[in-house]
């Protein structure tokens, strides 16, 4: 159904519902997403050269590349969680999470959870309203035994609305895998000869990283999103258009038929002049 109104309705009514009961300050409220980028970045950066060159050499890797999926998370305040990245076929003392695909399971939501808690520090007097997409690796029955044991209340954006309610969708990611394909150009250009490898990817992704990590950009995600503060008119009408689906029936194939001979029978063939008209 795409960016649906009524689900995004229910949202920021479950939203209003979770500040009027615990009324979180923005130094609560989180937003954890994942991204996948690749030790190969997919967009070509562009090359300056004089006008008028038609041929411009530009550094590229050989390799297909390998999967690396981040996993970013914020506040409304501009507190940022240490990003964890997940890798496949890597030992399990070179990163933070380990995978055979290199995407996220429920195993390795529970051990962010974990991650999380231990800097996000939700207590009963302090809980943490955490908002996220409703993957199933998120919504395992222990990931929730674990957040309402540690006083971490979640919150699941609408299906199919990640580009417009999730904060590190509308605000973060782009921006993060910008500067990490220039920093893998960069690196590539001062290490000829050689491929970017995962051994070499903390660093690039942390140099990335360290240079989109802003408390404003965080802040205006929130805000960009109508979380914080809470705006559930932030979208009109036009924005849940594609959602929509018309009154209009659907003609079958042999009212179809009938109708374009109908219309044959009353036009020459020579001179589309309707033959009533003719002498």
């Amino acid at each position: 159904m795409g960016f649906n109104k009524i689900q995004v309705e229910l949202f920021y009514s479950n939203l209003t519902k979770l500040m009027a009961d615990y009324g979180f300050p923005p130094s609560r409220i989180y937003n954890m997403d994942e991204s996948g980028i690749t030790t190969v970045p997919n967009k070509i950066p562009k090359v300056i050269a004089a006008k008028g060159k038609r041929s411009v050499n530009k550094v590229r890797s050989a390799e297909s590349g390998q999967l690396i999926t981040a996993v970013c998370c914020f506040s409304a305040s501009g507190h940022y969680i240490p990003p964890a990245t997940l890798m496949s076929g890597a030992t399990p003392d070179s990163v933070l999470f380990v995978s055979e695909s290199g995407y996220i399971n429920s195993e390795i939501y529970m051990s962010f959870l974990k991650h999380f808690q231990n800097h996000a520090k939700a207590n009963k007097e302090s809980p943490v309203l955490l908002i996220l997409d409703n993957h199933s690796s998120h919504c395992s029955l222990d990931a929730v035994l674990y957040c309402r044991k540690n006083n971490i209340d979640r919150l699941t954006i609408p299906p199919h609305s990640s580009h417009r309610t999730q904060p590190l969708d509308r605000c973060f990611f782009k921006a993060l895998k910008d500067y990490y394909g220039e920093y893998c150009d960069h690196w590539l250009v001062n290490h000829p000869g050689r491929t970017i490898t995962q051994d070499n990817v903390a660093e690039i992704f942390g140099c990335a990283y360290n240079k989109v990590c802003t408390i404003e950009k965080a802040v205006n995600a929130f805000r960009m999103c109508g979380i914080v503060p809470v705006n559930k008119f932030i979208f009109c009408d036009e924005d849940f258009l594609p959602a929509t689906v018309t009154d209009q029936s659907v003609p079958n194939e042999e009212t179809t038929h009938q109708q374009i001979e109908v219309e044959d029978a009353f036009f020459s063939r020579e001179d589309d002049v309707p033959l009533k008209e003719l002498p």
